[in-house]
């Protein structure tokens, strides 16, 4: 059964209960360090069962550890000052032996995590891939980044399928305006995906079409992972200083619920997830913590801040993001690098958090790190309207 199936299957089961407690307490499992030698952690992506956390350094590295012990099980790829940073890591849903990870210089890897080896990696020329997503199934992936362009590959021959658009592309207009830094497949078609960036808009794509793009919705400016689709609806966090937190209703492109997020020097979101309990989990370099709300009443669930010094750290590498996955285990679990403040690139370590609730099946949480400077808040790019391609 493929990971998303899986998550929608309990969270139904979580829903006919009526619980909406949401967190009731917050405890670390474990704090790995690490050396600075390595770079700051810029990708963590949990496998799907849970057990196993996979990391991406500045210096393109990739690392995998045990999230029952904490300890180092794997090192897939070894750091390297010459090297650019692992962007995005991505389990795949067909086979969770096989990761893949991107690069800000345009590589696209794949591994396997059991035999600890590098299996093929295929370039995306004069890109930095900053998004990658696979489908339903597993059979397709799709990629986003800096050169405005949205490929989709096969994933057991790495070969490419389609192109939607491109900085030089003629029709550029039609797709993707500027850089892309979220992407996220419809976790119940296979043909149907978003992308977020800096053109201040989400894009609904469809596969099966030679256009690819279906639907407009303009507004939401993505800087890191800042979308999450749910059926009927999608979760958006933009790089604003207010109302940067939105649920939007997938069939006419409206905004259904600007949803609360408690800040003193202005939001500045860079991630946000669905949760259960109709709680979606966001965070942003405005209140440099992770928060967890309940979005029909706008309530604050629990304010994630695991160290004195705070969590995602200062803009320079708090380009963050979070992820949710389901599994069979009697906990939550979030991963996400602790910076101290002030420091430019300083040495930090991945922290596990338990969050209790009154539910056996649990939703495991990440939050990732992609340095870019992202462009002012009054920042104006191409801003097309909701409407039916043709």
């Amino acid at each position: 059964m493929s990971r998303r199936r899986l998550e929608n299957g309990i969270r139904n089961k979580i829903n006919l209960t009526g619980n909406t407690q949401g967190f009731s307490e917050v405890k670390i499992l474990h704090n790995i360090p690490y050396s600075t030698e390595i770079g700051a952690t810029y990708s963590l992506q949990f496998s799907f069962d849970g057990k196993v956390l996979a990391a991406g350094f500045e210096y393109g590295g990739i690392q995998l550890y045990s999230t029952e012990t904490g300890r180092l099980l794997n090192q897939l790829r070894n750091s390297r000052l010459s090297s650019d940073a692992v962007m995005c890591l991505r389990f795949n849903p067909e086979n969770d032996t096989s990761i893949l990870a991107t690069t800000a210089d345009g590589q696209v890897i794949t591994a396997e995590t059991e035999e600890g080896i590098l299996v093929e990696s295929i370039e995306e020329k004069n890109n930095q891939i900053n998004a990658v997503d696979f489908c339903l199934d597993g059979q397709v992936f799709a990629t986003g980044g800096a050169d405005f362009a949205v490929r989709l590959y096969d994933s057991r021959t790495m070969q490419i399928l389609q192109t939607y658009g491109g900085e030089n592309s003629p029709d550029r207009e039609e797709y993707c305006t500027n850089r892309i830094y979220s992407l996220k497949f419809s976790p119940e078609y296979n043909d149907i995906f978003i992308t977020g960036g800096w053109d201040k808009s989400i894009k609904i794509f469809d596969k099966r079409t030679k256009l690819g793009v279906r639907r407009y919705m303009a507004g939401p400016h993505i800087c890191g992972e800042g979308l999450d689709f749910r059926p009927g609806k999608i979760l958006s966090a933009s790089w604003v200083s207010q109302n940067g937190l939105q649920i939007w209703d997938y069939c006419d492109g409206m905004i259904d619920k600007t949803v609360p997020f408690e800040n003193a020097n202005g939001e500045y979101l860079y991630c946000a997830q669905f949760c259960d309990h109709d709680v979606v989990l966001a965070g942003g370099s405005g209140t440099r913590n992770v928060q967890a709300i309940h979005y029909p009443t706008g309530k604050l669930s629990l304010s994630l801040s695991p160290v004195p010094t705070g969590i995602l750290g200062d803009r320079r590498v708090a380009s963050s993001a979070c992820d949710l996955q389901s599994f069979l285990h009697q906990f939550r679990s979030i991963a996400a690098p602790v910076i101290p403040r002030g420091k430019y690139c300083a040495s930090f370590g991945a922290v596990f958090l338990s969050l209790a609730c009154s539910q056996l099946v649990s939703m495991s949480m990440q939050s990732n790190n992609l340095e870019d400077e992202c462009p002012p808040e009054n920042y104006h790019g191409f801003q097309p309207t909701f409407s039916e391609s043709s």
